[in-house]
């Protein structure tokens, strides 16, 4: 028989646990009729309290009941131990669910017979200053939920001071009797270096870098419809700007939407299915004007090198497609990247992903959201065709710009040969008449040197480019008689060909 664990054995050890083992966040929101009440928990001891005063809440025959009350929904912010260990316990939760929040890939073959989904988005945001860009290697959030912190174009001096976090949300149902959320936590005040996140769960306090940032552009477009009354007079503005959620916390904007619209339906938890599927939708929308922003710079800059270097030769562009040719293959791999994403979350949606480009014959049978997804996934392929274009196109510059200077050193290399031709029978004469005594310029001699010079000169001339000129003219017999000889199908696609 296992041996009980007393209470002051079970107080040291939850006192022995370290930090990132009690912080993060927990809310419950509470469906009535016309309804819904929030409870925000900072703490799992507050959790843990709300859950037994819930499951004991009424009583049936005596007994503790095994059922909540009514029909509630847990979010919980960061995925922490002292959390999990309470909503799984009281709610008997597979692990498997926890788990897969800290995963940053999704198993597609895990999907069937699933009570979640779990679905990927992009968060953007900008930063204040340059300190995360003077930083070297990779960053990570401080959370216990490592998600990497990118930065497009740091080391190449493309920094925009723009962040892009690979975030990820699980929802959970049971019915319509409760619900689950995960959430990532915001950014917060410090963000981990590579080289100490590797060992962050043996350094107490691994080095941490400080970091100021604010949502990319206002954030995500606001989900919901505005009020009628604060649309339309400038006087309403300042009341309109108060009525928006604050986008640095998911648990926050959520409860923000609950708390401050009347646009949500209060008569079943799958609401709060449908409210993360739109945030996330609109955090990749946001998203995807980002990757059509640098595309579309991109684009420039190889019409911009295009304008510079048709008219007149000069290699000076050479150098920047080579300095950023890494810069344009990354945003190929990003786009990539991003439709398999965004197909993994149709897949968790139970929508099998279209194959092709044209998304207006396969949205007809899907709802407003999902259709959305599908819409998605086409915007991103398309910029992924794009990127691998652009991406062609400096490929096929750079072996131009190549090409043009191999021909450059060539002409070069030929009038050198040409020099060498000219004085070398200067020399050689000069060698051998040693031009000495009698034969140094201005003597009565000096004009054999010329008599014997000039003759070798045209020699080496006519032996130089007439071997040339006879190879040259023994290529064309040799072609013309091969055309000659080809039945005549051959010779009309031939000429086709050409």
């Amino acid at each position: 028989m296992a041996a009980e664990i007393s209470k002051e054995d079970g107080v040291k050890i939850m006192s022995d646990r370290p930090e990132n083992a009690r912080r993060g966040r927990a809310a419950a929101l509470e469906f009535f009729e016309d309804h819904v009440h929030q409870h925000l928990f900072n703490s799992s001891n507050q959790l843990s309290t709300y859950m037994k005063n819930s499951f004991n809440s009424k009583p049936k025959n005596g007994e503790e009941t095994t059922a909540l009350p009514r029909r509630t929904v847990f979010i919980l912010e960061d995925i922490s131990t002292d959390f999990v260990e309470v909503l799984g316990f009281q709610l008997q939760i597979e692990p498997m669910f926890f788990a897969q929040q800290l995963w940053q890939s999704t198993w597609d073959n895990n999907r069937m017979g699933r009570k979640w989904f779990s679905l990927q988005y992009p968060q953007l945001l900008s930063l204040n200053d340059d300190t995360l860009f003077e930083a070297n290697g990779k960053l990570y959030c401080d959370s216990n939920v490592f998600r990497k912190f990118s930065l497009p174009g740091a080391s190449l001096g493309l920094f925009d001071r723009v962040a892009v976090i690979h975030r990820r949300l699980s929802y959970w149902s049971e019915e319509d009797t409760f619900a689950i959320l995960l959430v990532d936590p915001p950014v917060g005040t410090y963000t981990i270096p590579n080289w100490s996140a590797p060992n962050r769960c043996s350094i107490p306090t691994p080095q941490k870098i400080p970091v100021a940032c604010s949502p990319y552009e206002g954030g995500y477009v606001d989900v919901l419809k505005w009020p009628k009354e604060l649309i339309g007079t400038p006087a309403s503005w300042d009341t309109a700007a108060a009525q928006v959620p604050p986008r640095t916390s998911l648990l926050d904007d959520i409860l923000f939407y609950y708390r401050e619209t009347q646009q949500l339906n209060h008569q079943t938890t799958g609401c709060i299915a449908d409210l993360t599927k739109k945030i996330a939708l609109s955090n990749w929308t946001n998203f995807q004007l980002y990757v059509r922003k640098h595309s579309t710079f991109l684009e420039y800059k190889l019409e911009e090198f295009q304008e510079t270097h048709g008219s007149k030769k000069n290699f000076t562009g050479l150098q920047w497609l080579e300095q950023n040719i890494d810069h344009v293959n990354g945003w190929k791999r990003r786009c990539a990247h991003y439709c398999d994403y965004v197909e993994t979350n149709l897949v968790e949606l139970n929508v099998t992903p279209p194959h092709s480009l044209d998304m207006s014959t396969q949205t007809t049978n899907l709802n407003g959201c999902l259709q959305d997804w599908v819409i998605l996934l086409g915007r991103l392929r398309m910029w992924k065709d794009r990127t691998a274009a652009i991406n062609s196109a400096v490929l096929n510059h750079l072996s131009i710009l190549e090409s043009s200077k191999s021909l450059d050193e060539a002409r070069n290399s030929r009038l050198l040969a040409v020099l060498g031709t000219i004085f070398l029978p200067l020399s050689l004469t000069s060698s051998i008449l040693s031009m000495g005594g009698d034969f140094l310029p201005g003597n009565r001699k000096f004009w054999i040197y010329f008599a014997v010079s000039l003759p070798l000169l045209v020699l080496g001339l006519l032996f130089s480019f007439g071997t040339a000129a006879v190879a040259e003219k023994a290529r064309v017999v040799n072609t013309r008689f091969k055309q000659q000889s080809l039945p005549m199908w051959k010779k009309k696609n031939l000429v086709v060909r050409w």
